[in-house]
């Protein structure tokens, strides 16, 4: 019993941390310029990246 309950609080945890980083994503590029620019570029560029792997993984 103990193992599916850790599997279903599992199946939440990839997608939270995927929809926490795209709003870290889109509040740093509508508060400022400079660093902040760069962190939703990185975190939002991240986030096409992990899609498109997740994209091939599921077609191989």
């Amino acid at each position: 019993m103990n193992r599916r309950t850790n599997s279903t609080g599992r199946a939440y945890v990839v997608p939270a941390i995927l929809a926490f980083a795209s709003l870290i994503g889109l509040i740093s590029a509508l508060i400022g310029d400079g660093i902040f620019n760069v962190i939703s570029w990185l975190l939002l560029g991240g986030l096409l990246g992990v899609i498109a792997w997740a994209l091939v993984k599921r077609r191989a």
